[in-house]
């Protein structure tokens, strides 16, 4: 409408070419800010201002009279219309303010039972703030969605209350990612509940594979979904299925190292060594951390991979010399392979940082004892 005034005003040259230009400018400057930041009071003065001072440019050096006496014939016209917009915006205020509000004091409520109230009362509470249908719903279920993650396990409720909120968050989750329009965010929520509470109820689990397979389809480079997915696989024994999503989603971005971590680890536990050996190759041991090499050379000791496991350590004692445990686990490995100088020189290490290990370090030596 303010652009139409200032086109307005132009035309009848009740302003120049460039005070509308200018107008225009302003109006449009907030618009685009308003794609990026939230108004506040004060883009709220001035955008007013605008609309105000674009209304007189328009209509302000008219014949006040004349639109004075006009508008005074027009009082019945005013008053109908003013009355079917009280009624709109008092049957559109219920439904989009009133109902919101009380279903939003409802979700408060239903926080405050969750810390002290009983299984049933905490249903009974989320379930009175699903109660007023709006699009509140969805906080209401991200909530109960967050609750559901933290119950399996949960010693303060037994487990047939864990396993009943369960069912409840699971059949909310249904509704929430029911329709055509799916969000990740949800479909993630549902997975993350699923794979909790497989201890649970073991039947969700081909449920949950379905929601967190179509996360990853809608979304193949969010690897948050990958890991979700790939705990899934793991716990009901899909160990290869979750190697290779797992290497999937490190594919999509080599710099987050707790992608390569993940899928590398998973690899070598379900014996894809393909899988394993292209990570291995395309990794530069000294740019990882101890925990992420001790994880590593875990997995290859787990599958009794020595051969594998043997840079592992190699780095790790690099990485934390101090430690000597990591000798002494390095100088077996050493041994393993047939270097048994090197062996006998990480075992001595092992023994001057902690003399602890001197009784089986001057045990491990002697075994070595003519090799």
């Amino acid at each position: 409408v303010a652009f139409r005034g200032i086109i307005r005003a132009l035309r009848k040259t009740k302003v120049s070419v460039w005070e509308g230009l200018i107008l225009a400018g302003l109006f449009l400057t907030h618009l685009i800010q308003n794609v990026f930041v939230f108004d506040n009071l004060n883009t709220y003065l001035l955008f007013f201002a605008f609309l105000a001072y674009s209304s007189f440019m328009v209509w302000g050096n008219s014949d006040h009279q004349a639109a004075e006496k006009k508008s005074f014939s027009r009082v019945p016209q005013a008053l109908a219309v003013s009355f079917a917009t009280l009624l709109l915006v008092l049957f559109a205020g219920y439904f989009l303010h009133i109902k919101p509000i009380r279903e939003a004091k409802a979700l408060i409520a239903a926080l405050t039972v969750q810390q002290r109230g009983t299984m049933d009362q905490i249903i009974k509470s989320y379930q009175e703030a699903l109660s007023y249908r709006t699009f509140g719903d969805t906080e209401v279920r991200e909530q109960i969605a967050n609750v559901a993650r933290s119950v399996p396990g949960n010693e303060k409720f037994n487990k047939e209350e864990q396993k009943r909120f369960i069912e409840f968050a699971v059949e909310e989750l249904r509704h929430e990612t029911g329709n055509s329009a799916k969000d990740v965010k949800h479909l993630l929520l549902f997975g993350a509940i699923i794979d909790r509470a497989l201890q649970l109820n073991p039947e969700l689990a081909e449920e949950g594979e379905r929601v967190l397979e179509e996360a990853v389809r809608l979304s193949p480079t969010k690897q948050m979904l990958a890991f979700e997915l790939a705990q899934l696989y793991t716990m009901i024994g899909k160990n290869e299925r979750a190697a290779e999503v797992l290497r999937d989603a490190w594919r999509s971005d080599h710099t987050y190292a707790e992608a390569r971590v993940n899928a590398w680890a998973i690899a070598i536990l379900a014996k894809r060594s393909d899988i394993a050996s292209e990570i291995a190759g395309a990794t530069d041991f000294s740019k990882l951390g101890e925990p992420e090499l001790f994880r590593i050379a875990q997995a290859y000791q787990k599958v009794e991979d020595y051969k594998s496991a043997l840079p592992i350590y190699s780095a790790l004692v690099n990485v934390s010399p101090s430690n000597p445990k990591y000798h002494a686990v390095y100088a077996a490995h050493l041994a393993f392979a047939g270097r048994y100088e090197d062996a006998r020189a990480e075992a001595k290490e092992a023994m001057r940082i902690d003399p602890g290990f001197k009784g089986e370090a001057e045990v491990f030596i002697e075994a070595l004892r003519g090799k």
